[in-house]
């Protein structure tokens, strides 16, 4: 007769020596024996990724005035819309060289981050994802040249699939009268598939599942 044995990872044994939520031991209160095949039936698991993970999606590249390059450095976190909001405007007004300070408002009606700064002589440019990816070495030689930050296109570490500063071919700028728009929505769910592998039989196999939002 067919039989299902749950297992939950909140639940874990102290035991096997390992003891992690990715892997661990669970001790059965009875031995099974098994004759044939098993097989995984299903798996739960939680989207409780952080939004903001440091070193891979933290920053946020902006120029400021003429040549004042600068990479903005998001906390690393869990956020949603409104959180990411205060934590961009934190990241922006964090070592500004502008002497007025910087707005970060959430329109929910688009769903999209508007940017602004409330200096009078000042300009700022965003960079988004994508320009830098296809423009890295200009980004660097101006940056350089002025004692800024140089970048990797193949590593950007840039926010912008979750801010909605990723897409598009040219340079977002903006001053005192003129805020800046995201061309995408924000996205506070950046992992929306899940693999499993498994060696338990004579075949690997990866499933994809794709995340509902």
């Amino acid at each position: 007769m067919p039989f299902k044995v749950y297992c939950d990872s909140r639940f874990r044994q102290d035991t096997g020596g390992n003891n992690s939520d990715s892997e661990f031991t669970v001790e059965l209160p009875h031995p099974i024996q098994v004759k044939g095949r098993f097989f995984l039936d299903t798996v739960l698991v939680p989207n409780t990724f952080y939004v903001i993970r440091a070193g891979e999606n933290d920053r946020l590249h902006v120029r400021e005035n003429a040549s004042t390059y600068r990479v903005c450095t998001i906390a690393e976190g869990q956020y949603n819309a409104m959180t990411l909001k205060h934590a961009l405007l934190v990241a922006l007004d964090t070592g500004r060289s502008t002497t007025g300070q910087y707005t970060v408002s959430y329109d929910v009606t688009t769903n999209k981050l508007i940017i602004g700064n409330l200096d009078n002589a000042a300009t700022f440019h965003i960079y988004p994802t994508a320009w830098l990816k296809a423009n890295a070495a200009t980004w660097n030689t101006a940056s350089f040249a002025d004692g800024g930050p140089t970048i990797d296109a193949n590593n950007l570490m840039d926010a912008g699939s979750v801010t909605g500063f990723a897409t598009g071919g040219s340079l977002l700028s903006g001053y005192v009268s003129t805020a800046v728009t995201a061309a995408d929505v924000v996205n506070t769910q950046p992992y929306h598939q899940l693999c499993l592998r498994s060696s338990l039989g004579e075949r690997l196999r990866c499933h994809s599942t794709r995340w509902l939002q």
